[in-house]
């Protein structure tokens, strides 16, 4: 009987060691992101616009409202700032961080490989990507670097042509109801900055 307590006791604390290790190591993972004074000037400028009756303005569209200059990192800063704290917005909770962070290029290029991959059919490659978007295939190429930094897409050479696959199934099924991953529509009104609605 001492012995089967002694073996249940010496279980349960490489259980715990095991969990508490692998707690730190999922906190170091994820660094907690701090903005820098210009990144928060844009993250207050989309919870202003959020306010209104149906925005959805994202994160490249803020900083160029903004009008300052902001480099990739700062969108990337400020997209991981806002995955990090749904409570920020009901936008958040409604549509998910993807929709405010991920440039219309990017939603484009996941909503086509997503269906690829769900109608198990090869997506585009990257040189086709650029006809279909209407875009250089730089423009390509940064934003599936950009869909991978976000963890929304991973490289996978055996993807014929395109090289990159969803990262999640999450990812492949994000049509439905109020699920506008990777949709949202810009608008123009005269006099007026350009926003997005859903």
């Amino acid at each position: 009987m001492i012995t089967r307590l002694r073996s249940i006791a010496t279980i349960m604390m490489i259980l715990t060691s095991v969990l508490l290790a692998a707690s730190q190591v999922a906190a170091q993972t994820t660094p907690p992101v701090t903005l820098t004074d210009k990144q928060q000037k844009v993250l207050d400028y989309m919870l202003n616009d959020w306010n209104k009756q149906m925005r959805i303005t994202e994160v490249e569209l803020a900083m160029q409202n903004v009008g300052r200059q902001y480099s990739p990192d700062d969108r990337y800063a400020i997209g991981v700032f806002l995955r990090n704290n749904p409570r920020l917005h009901r936008t958040l909770r409604t549509f998910g961080w993807e929709t405010a962070t991920l440039t219309p290029t990017e939603k484009l290029i996941a909503r086509i490989v997503s269906r690829a991959e769900r109608e198990n059919q090869p997506p585009p490659t990257r040189e086709d990507f650029g006809h279909i978007l209407g875009v250089p295939s730089v423009a390509v190429t940064d934003a599936l670097k950009m869909l991978e930094r976000f963890g929304i897409m991973r490289p996978d050479a055996a993807v014929k042509g395109l090289g990159y696959r969803m990262a999640e199934d999450r990812y492949q099924d994000w049509e439905g109801a109020m699920r506008i991953t990777f949709m949202n529509h810009r608008v123009q009104v005269e006099g007026e900055k350009p926003f997005e609605v859903f």
